[in-house]
């Protein structure tokens, strides 16, 4: 039995275990800006940590767009460790260029880690929207 300072209503959604936890995705983007100058990630945590931020956050949001989201997070890893992998490879193997590659790929790395971030964060941004209207936040 209901306590009498409690109503129930049938079709309300329940509050989620994890609910507290959900950020605005442009927080994630900042934080993947800012963060990089001050402080050393270990394991490359600056290029992939992001992403996983992003899609745990799309999970417990409950983002109809979470696919997305996802393939878009796993496409810009992938490209990221193939630029970091080809270009180690590279430098092994001995191949000479008369320019310093390495500062090259790593403006390309920032261009691709960015623009995938860009794409999952600006993905998130409606259902978070959404959410935040619901929750009567806004």
């Amino acid at each position: 039995m209901a306590n009498n300072n409690e109503y129930i209503i049938i079709d309300e959604p329940r509050v989620r275990f994890l609910e507290n936890m959900i950020v605005n995705p442009i927080i994630v983007l900042f934080a993947a800006m800012i963060i990089p100058m001050f402080v050393s990630l270990p394991f490359y945590g600056r290029w992939w940590l992001p992403f996983v931020w992003l899609i745990f956050n799309g999970v417990i949001l409950g983002s109809p767009t979470i696919k997305k989201e996802i393939i878009f997070s796993i496409v810009g890893f992938a490209l990221l460790a193939t630029l970091l992998l080809g270009t180690s490879y590279m430098l092994n193997t001995g191949i000479t260029f008369n320019f310093s590659i390495v500062s090259y790929v790593v403006i390309i790395m920032n261009a691709v880690f960015f623009l995938f971030l860009y794409l999952v964060v600006f993905t998130q941004g409606a259902p978070y929207q959404i959410y935040q209207y619901v929750k009567g936040e806004q």
